[in-house]
């Protein structure tokens, strides 16, 4: 008899999870989750039309979608006015004794979700919070797991290439360790002081954005419009902003430096408190480095060819290494469903 195991989440039923044409490749861990479980003669799937009696474990992506807290309940009324899909399966599992909680998302996005009081009818949390791990309940895991298929970077020389690009959404955060704004204020920075080397890209930009009960419109002359895929563009820079959602948490790394290192590009990082103990602090530019724009501006444009370059070699040889295995799908499979295996 085939056993199952559901993934449930606010933002994706099974058309979304298997996507084959997700910006970025991101459904690609979908499948290998999906693969890896059928050879243990599971299914896996979105949790639309399954029943928990049929269920052999159950992952919740994010603490939101377990409508848990005063939160909780006000969002599940909000997409029940909505006509969104309200299915309260955390509700309706209580007593199952396989419950799985992913925490992938920071404070500054999800705050509920390092509210330890929603975390007790959980079996296993696997999160990228270190300061949480301690390898009974809760288990370390990459924020964001990184693809195997990534295409061919084309290899530009350091003369043709423009100084700095952007490419993230336009959001903001009440949170006091939000980087949105000093994103912003790079953004702003860089645009006035190199209108010709510099780019950005992403969505909700020249935008009407709400701010609580009006509509506010910013204007970016740097703004390029949406790209499909990281890798088109990044590589024709020489440098790349990497600031996360937030800084000062441990281990909360995403993709944002890996895409630009595997697009042949220098990332600019600002995020993880203890980045330097996953990533050689010589593969990225520290942005903690530097008090001001004008300063990391001058630092940027001293480098020459001869450093850029060796700077690319030893982030190509990172790539390749153990180090950057760890962020990838396989390792994270592996892991998320290790317990699963264990108790198969």
């Amino acid at each position: 008899m085939q056993r199952k195991v559901l993934y449930h989440s606010l933002s994706h039923n099974n058309d979304l999870m298997f996507n084959k044409d997700s910006r970025d490749n991101t459904s690609e861990t979908n499948y290998l989750l999906r693969d890896l479980l059928k050879r243990k003669n599971y299914l896996f799937s979105a949790s639309e039309d399954h029943k928990v009696n049929q269920i052999d474990w159950i992952i919740f992506s994010e603490i939101i979608s377990t409508y848990q807290g005063i939160k909780g309940k006000a969002r599940k009324l909000k997409r029940k006015f909505l006509k969104l899909p309200t299915r309260d399966l955390f509700q309706e599992s209580k007593n199952h004794d396989n419950l799985i909680l992913l925490l992938m998302e920071p404070e500054s996005v999800i705050p509920e979700n390092f509210f330890l009081k929603f975390h007790k009818n959980f079996k296993y949390i696997f999160t990228w919070n270190d300061e949480l791990i301690d390898n009974k309940k809760y288990f370390k895991i990459p924020a964001v797991p990184q693809p195997h298929d990534y295409p061919d970077i084309p290899t530009i020389n350091f003369k043709d290439k423009k100084l700095l690009i952007n490419i993230s959404s336009n959001k903001f955060s009440k949170h006091k360790d939000e980087l949105y704004s000093e994103r912003l204020r790079t953004i702003r920075y860089f645009e006035n002081s190199q209108p010709n080397e510099f780019d950005l890209y992403g969505q909700n930009w020249n935008t009407r954005i709400k701010r609580k009960f009006f509509y506010k419109i910013k204007h970016f002359k740097s703004y390029k419009g949406t790209v499909k895929n990281k890798w088109e563009v990044i590589p024709k820079y020489k440098f790349g902003i990497a600031y996360e959602n937030i800084k000062n948490c441990s281990g909360y790394i995403t993709e944002k430096i890996f895409d630009i290192m595997r697009c042949k590009s220098i990332p600019i990082y600002w995020g993880a408190k203890n980045i330097d103990q996953y990533i050689n602090n010589d593969l990225f530019i520290d942005r903690r480095n530097f008090s001001t724009n004008s300063e990391l501006e001058k630092y940027l444009i001293s480098m020459n060819e001869s450093e850029y370059n060796k700077r690319l070699n030893a982030i190509n040889n990172y790539l390749k290494s153990d180090g950057f295995s760890f962020f990838k799908n396989d390792n994270f499979c592996k892991i998320l469903l290790s317990p699963i295996i264990r108790n198969d």
